[in-house]
């Protein structure tokens, strides 16, 4: 098992060190997926077989910095691509929200 950030994981060091290259996974968590832009995705979802996103769509919206690259449709989140393309057949919504105090 490997836990990184997004960011970390584009890093040629943690990269070499980890032998990520040559690696594949049976399986792909993107946590805070609600935040993740789509092309910071498909590094992870290219090395496994599986994903699973956990995170709502609904509720934060993604941090776009750049206006030109949100223009050129780099700040697209996968989740709400995924929501809006198969809803209810890939996704579930929990009953009790327990991180709300």
């Amino acid at each position: 098992m490997i836990g990184t950030t997004w960011r970390r994981q584009l890093s040629n060091d943690i990269r070499k060190e980890m032998k990520l290259d040559s690696t594949s996974f049976d399986l792909v968590i993107i946590d805070v997926a609600a935040q993740a832009l789509e092309i910071a995705c498909w590094m992870p979802l290219l090395k496994g077989s599986r994903c699973i996103f956990a995170g709502d769509h609904l509720r934060l919206p993604q941090t776009i910095q750049s206006v030109e690259a949100d223009k050129k449709g780099l700040g697209r989140i996968l989740i709400d691509r995924l929501a809006e393309l198969y809803g209810d057949e890939l996704t579930s919504m929990l009953i009790v929200q327990y991180s709300m105090h």
